[in-house]
């Protein structure tokens, strides 16, 4: 640079600090704000695209041993959440720290009679998890359960579950059947042309899902009932779905 080069930015410098004296209160935090506003900007966004970056690289390292989706749902912090957790975790002995989490999201809210707004973006944030593999189990009233159930969304308890917690937990049982592929197309088309109701699938019915027990950690998370507990057929954690439905029905 310049002997020019740099009177001329030491001009530059002193004339800025000379309008910033002269300026007062508002006046003078809007001319920083005029004048600054494309460098604040520029590293506004590079702070925030290194923050994404440091979480995506966090959230990698996290190992989810069991992911939880609580449809209609309450208690959305942590805090309500924690007595699920550990009691879960103690119960299969799984070590919780940094590094290693179960993860429970009940900001999901559904009235499959209703398809409002709430209802379509909780469905796409489903389809989403399931699609992505990062839905193990879900905890869901009555009607909620039926709706994917008869869609193929769970896994048939009879292949997971021990033979003795089915017969002792039977009366519990929620059966349905499965929509054939035709069967659902006959549905889509009968709605485009205006019917409200659906058909129910003609297959055989089977345990998709079972009711737990709304009691302790529950009893926030779930106000409603009965509440109907059911493995998901992409879970990833496959065997700590099976272990969560075991300790809620336990």
């Amino acid at each position: 640079m310049s002997n020019t080069d740099d009177l001329s930015l030491k001009g530059r410098f002193h004339e800025e600090i000379r309008k910033l004296k002269v300026l007062k209160g508002k006046a003078r935090l809007q001319y920083i704000w005029d004048y600054y506003k494309p460098l604040m900007a520029i590293i506004l966004g590079i702070v925030l695209v290194i923050t994404i970056i440091a979480q995506m690289v966090h959230n990698s390292k996290i190992d989810t041993v069991l992911s939880v989706a609580i449809l209609n749902g309450a208690g959305f912090d942590e805090e309500s959440q924690e007595p699920l957790i550990n009691g879960f975790a103690e119960y299969a002995g799984i070590t919780l720290d940094e590094w290693t989490e179960v993860s429970i999201d009940s900001s999901m809210t559904m009235d499959p009679g209703q398809m409002d707004t709430y209802t379509m973006s909780s469905m796409t944030k489903i389809m989403a998890m399931s699609g992505s593999g990062s839905l193990d189990v879900m905890l869901m009233p009555e009607s909620v359960f039926e709706y994917y159930a008869k869609r193929g969304m769970f896994e048939n308890l009879e292949d997971v579950l021990p033979a003795d917690l089915m017969e002792q937990n039977k009366d519990g049982l929620r059966m349905e059947a499965q929509y054939t592929e035709e069967e659902q197309s006959e549905n889509m088309n009968e709605m485009r042309d205006g019917l409200e109701s659906e058909k129910e699938p003609a297959g055989e019915k089977l345990p998709y899902g079972v009711e737990v027990e709304r009691s302790g950690a529950l009893v926030d998370l779930c106000p409603y009932e009965p509440v109907i507990a059911a493995v998901s057929v992409s879970a990833a954690n496959r065997e700590n779905a099976v272990k969560f439905v075991q300790y809620l029905l336990h």
